[in-house]
């Protein structure tokens, strides 16, 4: 755990004060401050997480407010757009950063506990040790435990869940299927995709019927009646969690299901299957070679190997059904998505799983006396050794290869300032505050140096499908009717797809 912490804070700092990423939710999480409300009515993003980073924040607030910062003037540059916030208050934009950072970074040890306690009880301790220690180790997970997004809360929440499930099975407590339905509930107020966290409480269920406790003196009949009854309080504990973690959804629901129903995606990843392709085997390889990539070559094969040995244990250890029920489908919808390449974002919910798996092979593998105790320990070592490096490394990757970061350096030492930069993309996509101090920002005809430029940062459409394609649209009008005026153009290409589209911005 003092590894996969120290890997995890690793690095929270790059980049700061500027806002790099603009998937972190800390801009949201200081609205929510700010308007001292829990009801959001934000479909796109589910609110728990929110909630959740306002109150790791608050004492903050509370201790800035005791020695008289300045919060009112925070708030005032903030109003104007986050840039203007961070190039007046560096320091302010650095630390609230760094508090919801570590907040991610805690959330991923926590996570690495967990998976060590569900390990311990379905193999025994050394596969547990072995599998927090994979999980420590493995690249995507860690590199997910730097950044403010919902992901980490949501990772730790699956785990949760799952080992409830487990833990009733073996010793028989119902309430903690209980705890596990209300608790998926709220993972879907952290992350759409936590929704399928209900699925191992159901067959939780199920098993338990299956083996007859309860009432196994009653006719099948019967059982069923009380396995639909289970259901039904499981889904109600459901719905709970989700009332608990999203007040105003209650306000909104009409509105959230006409989304719900009729946007072309499934905001949280998710395409409804009518939008998607199904591209098996392609797809399911694409995000097979994307979880190798993501665990590392070796912690990956021992994923793969592990979950081949749990299937000869499924018959003796029944509770393995809730892993598999829970990571199988929603791997193979993963593969499913309408997207040119693999995400790891879409696999991270069950990662911390897989872990478990690999902990078993890993174990056995420590176990095995047909290598030598010299050849075996000598095999490990290697392993773990290369997953520390390729996770450290991974720590560093950004500050070489992240575009935004690449071409905000490239700008500021070949661009003098003084001139103006005409953006082509999404507004949101200007990361650096150091940017819009030397240089005019010219977006859809607006101006940063007009004295309402700054509304030009409210009209980011990143993540909605409709904006994103009426703001395209306009910039090929733009580009068409010869209205760009900057002395340099700004233009990203999301990946390569983009370039053959015909409604692509050119080069």
């Amino acid at each position: 755990m003092g590894v996969s912490l120290a890997l995890n804070v690793y690095g929270i700092w790059w980049g700061l004060p500027d806002r790099w990423n603009v998937d972190e939710d800390v801009a949201r999480a200081l609205r929510v401050i700010g308007e001292r409300s829990i009801i959001s009515r934000d479909l796109i993003h589910p609110p728990l997480y929110k909630f959740f980073l306002a109150a790791i924040l608050a004492p903050y607030f509370l201790l800035l407010k005791a020695i008289g910062y300045p919060l009112e003037a925070v708030r005032q540059a903030a109003s104007v757009s986050w840039l203007t916030m961070a190039s007046e208050f560096p320091d302010f934009a650095r630390n609230v950063y760094l508090l919801a950072r570590f907040s991610s970074a805690v959330l991923g040890t926590a996570t690495v506990y967990l998976v060590f306690c569900l390990g311990r009880r379905l193999f025994g301790a050394p596969a547990g040790l072995m599998g927090a220690a994979l999980l420590a180790l493995s690249m995507e997970f860690v590199s997910d435990s730097h950044f403010a997004r919902s992901s980490p809360l949501v990772n730790f929440m699956g785990a949760a869940v799952v080992l409830l499930g487990v833990r009733a099975l073996q010793d028989g407590r119902r309430r903690d299927l209980s705890w596990a339905a209300f608790l998926s509930g709220l993972a879907f107020t952290a992350k759409y995709n936590g929704a399928v966290l209900l699925v191992p409480t159901l067959a939780a269920h199920l098993i338990i019927q299956m083996r007859g406790r309860g009432a196994p003196e009653d006719p099948g009949a019967r059982r069923l009646g009380v396995l639909l009854q289970r259901w039904l309080t499981s889904g109600l504990l459901f719905l709970l969690g989700v009332a608990a973690g999203w007040p105003g959804l209650l306000l909104d629901a009409a509105v959230f299901v006409e989304q719900l129903t009729t946007s072309s995606r499934f905001y949280g990843g998710f395409l409804y299957a009518r939008e998607a392709r199904i591209s098996f085997p392609v797809g399911a390889l694409n995000y097979l070679l994307e979880l190798l990539r993501g665990f590392g070559a070796p912690l990956g094969v021992a994923v793969l190997v592990g979950a081949g040995l749990g299937l000869r244990r499924l018959r003796e250890r029944q509770e393995l059904w809730l892993l598999y029920l829970l990571a199988v489908p929603y791997f193979a919808l993963a593969s499913t998505y309408q997207l040119p390449d693999a995400r790891s974002k879409f696999l991270m919910l069950v990662i911390p799983l897989l872990a478990v798996f690999g902990g078993l092979a890993l174990a056995r593998l420590a176990q095995s006396r047909a290598l030598g105790k010299t050849a075996t320990t000598a095999v490990l070592a290697v392993v773990f050794g290369y997953s520390f490096a390729y996770s450290a490394y991974a720590d560093q990757v950004f500050t070489r290869l992240d575009t935004r970061y690449a071409s905000t350096q490239w700008i500021l030492a070949n661009i003098p300032p003084g001139n103006s930069l005409e953006m082509l993309h999404d507004i949101a996509w200007l990361a650096s505050a150091r940017i819009i101090p030397r240089y005019q920002v010219l977006y859809l005809g607006r101006s940063s140096r007009d004295p309402a430029g700054g509304s030009l940062f409210k009209i980011s459409e990143s993540g909605v499908p409709e904006l994103e394609s009426r703001r395209l649209a306009a910039h090929c009008d733009r580009l068409r009717s010869g209205a760009i005026s900057g002395e340099y153009v700004l233009a990203f290409l999301d990946n390569v797809a983009d370039r053959n589209r015909p409604d692509s911005v050119p080069g």
